[in-house]
């Protein structure tokens, strides 16, 4: 039996077999590049579980961090409390130590009051008699006797220079009536001394006759301020709750104790017994710090000790840089640890995907080279049919066959799966057809063109083109082994098109012939598998031209 075979047909079923082939790969090159290129697995699933790990860690590090601001918290809050207990404890030992004080010059006043007798201008005494009366007082206080003008008569220092003291305070509230008085911190006229009188009043038939005072120099309270230890710009004064200050150590310049005391400090001191804050920068030297206070029993007095808060911080501030010196590079190690533990998790998970990927892509071409197999099998079919049907000679079935095989050859030599450089595709092919033709013709090659990269179903059309209008170029065209060159050229025209253009300057063609032969209809099939349009024309030679897509 002798099958019959429609050239047209076979040409038409060959088309289709080759769109319906790029269609389907098409489709399959958008459904993986969806997984792949959008790196849809790594973003879904792995940033999560890198996110999940980078939160556990920095949650850990805030739970840490809270556990150690906590801790440093307490401890600061802590040594503010101990120090405000040292300030009240000292304040309660200062009261207790001014109160015996007070006890003490007022028996000892009274001593003095009951040896003058009638005579208080001190007629008969001498300052050995009443230095002897005021033993138990603390070395340093000197006792005075005043007449009723507050000039002194008698003195238990027999270096006390005389003066008056009828303009103080404290004398005119005993001339007033007052049994007992307490001077503010003042400095005495006969020594020069920074200090604070207790005056006693001496009166004789309901009469007042003058005073005898116990004047106590702020040096003799120096010991039992030592013996506090309470630290670096401590201090320690006595306040009257009338607004003035009535002893203070470290001492202070004449000019501060001769003001009354800010009416809200002293207000502090009015309500309770005992207590402590914490006052601002001190407006005699800028120091802030913690106050405890005590009332003195019997008397307008408060005893108030303070302590310096950054002294008493100063063991926190310290121990805080240790740990900070000590914690600072473990912190580090920790964060840079978690850093490169993220990393290489990270790592981990992109080598994973990129083998996943590379896996799937294998598998891909793997069905890519069964798909092209079975389409070069078709194309190769239609071309040998093509040549019985025509006549042609088996030289030329090879020369297409070879062409074929060139395109193969370029595109996994170069490993280009996804995307062709087509100029240099192009180049490749006119160099092998050309050198694979031996007719004796000296031809010369000029390819140019812009860079354009397209897939591998339109390259193998547009190849399979090239060498079949350059074939035809060497074979009619320079047939009579003539000098010459073959012009290549490749223009992208848009984003979707482009324009292939190869000239020669051979001998020509006729047209009517020139459209009627195998290569011709061969080359018209392959423009329509690239969505394109050619023409030929004869001009002092032969150009081809061809607009074809992109897509």
């Amino acid at each position: 039996m002798t099958l019959h075979f429609d050239a047209n047909s076979i040409r038409a079923r060959s088309a289709a077999n080759l769109r319906r082939g790029r269609h389907h790969h098409n489709d399959e090159t958008v459904l993986i590049k969806y997984f792949l290129s959008g790196k849809f697995l790594f973003t879904v699933y792995k940033r999560k579980e890198i996110i999940s790990i980078t939160a556990i860690i920095m949650a850990f590090m805030v739970v840490i961090a809270s556990i150690y601001a906590t801790m440093v918290y307490v401890e600061r809050r802590d040594l503010v409390n101990i120090a405000t207990a040292r300030a009240e404890s000292y304040a309660l030992a200062l009261s207790t130590d001014v109160q015996w004080y007070l006890d003490v010059a007022r028996q000892s006043l009274r001593r003095v009051d009951q040896a003058l007798g009638k005579d208080i201008n001190g007629v008969g005494m001498v300052s050995s008699e009443i230095a002897q009366l005021v033993d138990e007082l603390p070395n340093g206080v000197r006792i005075v006797v005043y007449d009723r003008d507050g000039n002194s008569r008698l003195f238990s220092d027999a270096n006390h220079k005389s003066v008056n003291i009828g303009d103080r305070d404290y004398f005119r509230n005993l001339k007033n009536g007052h049994d007992w008085s307490i001077s503010n911190l003042i400095q005495e006229r006969g020594t020069g001394e920074q200090t604070f009188a207790v005056g006693h009043k001496l009166s004789r038939g309901g009469k007042f006759y003058g005073a005898v005072v116990a004047y106590a120099p702020m040096h003799i309270f120096s010991k039992v301020w030592s013996a506090f230890a309470a630290g670096r710009d401590s201090n320690a004064f006595i306040v009257h709750l009338d607004g003035w200050l009535t002893a203070r150590l470290p001492m202070v310049q004449h000019e501060i104790f001769s003001q009354k005391l800010p009416d809200d400090f002293v207000d502090r001191f009015k309500g309770e017994e005992r207590g402590a804050f914490t006052m601002g920068a001190s407006p005699i030297d800028g120091v802030t710090r913690i106050i405890g206070f005590d009332r003195v029993p019997g008397s307008p007095l408060v005893a108030v000790v303070g302590i310096s808060r950054e002294a008493a911080l100063a063991p926190f501030w310290r121990s805080l840089e240790m740990q900070l010196l000590v914690g600072a590079p473990i912190l580090l190690a920790l964060i840079l640890a978690s850093y490169f533990n993220i990393r290489m998790h990270r790592d981990q998970e992109i080598l994973r995907t990129n083998l996943s990927r590379a896996n799937k892509r294998n598998e891909v071409l793997l069905r890519e080279i069964h798909h092209r197999v079975k389409n070069n099998l078709q194309a190769v079919a239609s071309l040998v049919r093509l040549h019985d049907r025509n006549g042609s000679s088996s030289e030329d079935l090879s020369q297409r066959i070879a062409a074929m095989v060139a395109v193969h050859e370029h595109i996994y030599q170069n490993d280009e799966f996804d995307t062709i450089d087509a100029r240099e595709y192009i180049g490749f092919l006119v160099r092998q057809t050309v050198e694979g033709i031996s007719n004796g013709a000296k031809v010369s090659l000029a390819v140019d063109g812009d860079p354009i990269l397209i897939s591998p179903d339109l390259a193998m059309p547009l190849g399979q083109m090239v060498s079949e209008v350059v074939t035809n170029s060497i074979k009619y065209g320079f047939s009579d082994g003539r000098e010459g060159e073959i012009a290549v050229s490749l223009t992208r025209l848009d984003d979707c098109r482009a324009r292939l253009v190869i000239r020669d300057n051979g001998v020509g063609f006729d047209a009517e012939d020139g459209n009627t032969g195998m290569g011709s209809r061969l080359i018209r099939s392959f423009a329509r598998q690239m969505n394109g349009e050619a023409t030929l024309s004869s001009a002092e030679g032969v150009e081809f031209c061809c607009e074809f897509s992109l897509q």
